[in-house]
């Protein structure tokens, strides 16, 4: 295990790891909040994280839904190793996104939060989690905006190029248009602020410009440095 790999989450009991599980748990309200209209009306709610990395999003499903039916899904056996400690009742999975072992229409919602960029055919994802999705369950993803404001000012130094495995950074049109072309309806898209410009990232402004998407998660405007989107998969059997 590589102790300063990006993924793999500060030691614990650090102010580092305090100040990481601060952020996630604000950053992740908006998707806690889509969770909770799902689960209204189901008598069981099965959600499966892919990419999953140390496991940080499912520690927050589990902490505000204890019920729920949650597993995780990554290639790296370490950091499964990490969810199976730090997450209570869940279920882990060695598998790749683009070929995920799970069951035909065994969950009721997908996350694949800045998973997308890394997959060489993200298109065989998205076939992938409208498979394994129930008819009517949703999609959730964010991916960094290659269509940005900060993308488009900073050029070949945008912080989303840093990243050597980012091999498929696309605009907002692009990712919708892909959804629809494999069984999702948008439910509700948008883009972020502006954080890909370094000036933003700075305080005061890095937490002006997050205050309201603690609130509403994303903006319906292209510009923004990541998008997010809600699909629903489509009823078809």
């Amino acid at each position: 295990m590589q102790t300063d790999d990006l993924y793999l989450p500060p030691p614990p009991g650090t102010f580092r790891s305090w100040m990481e599980n601060k952020f996630r748990s604000w950053a992740y309200r908006h998707w806690l909040r889509q969770i909770q209209r799902l689960s209204r009306g189901l008598v069981h709610t099965r959600v499966v994280d892919v990419g999953c990395g140390s496991g940080y999003l499912l520690m927050c499903l589990r902490k505000a839904f204890p019920d729920i039916a949650l597993t995780g899904v990554d290639t790296r056996l370490d950091l499964l190793a990490c969810v199976k400690s730090r997450v209570a009742k869940v279920e882990i999975v060695q598998g790749d996104a683009q070929g995920l072992p799970l069951q035909d229409k065994s969950q009721d919602a997908v996350f694949c939060l800045h998973v997308v960029e890394h997959l060489p055919a993200p298109e065989v994802f998205f076939r992938e989690a409208h498979r394994i999705l129930r008819p009517g369950g949703i999609l959730l993803m964010a991916t960094p905006n290659a269509q940005g404001l900060g993308a488009r000012i900073m050029g070949d130094r945008w912080i989303g190029y840093e990243d050597p495995t980012h091999i498929c950074l696309r605009g907002p049109s692009v990712w919708r248009q892909m959804l629809k072309s494999n069984g999702f309806r948008v439910q509700r898209d948008g883009t972020t602020g502006l954080s890909g410009i370094p000036v933003f990232r700075s305080f005061p402004l890095c937490v002006l410009q997050r205050i309201p998407l603690f609130f509403c998660g994303c903006f319906p405007w292209r510009f923004g440095e990541a998008y997010m989107c809600i699909g629903e998969r489509d009823s078809a059997v």
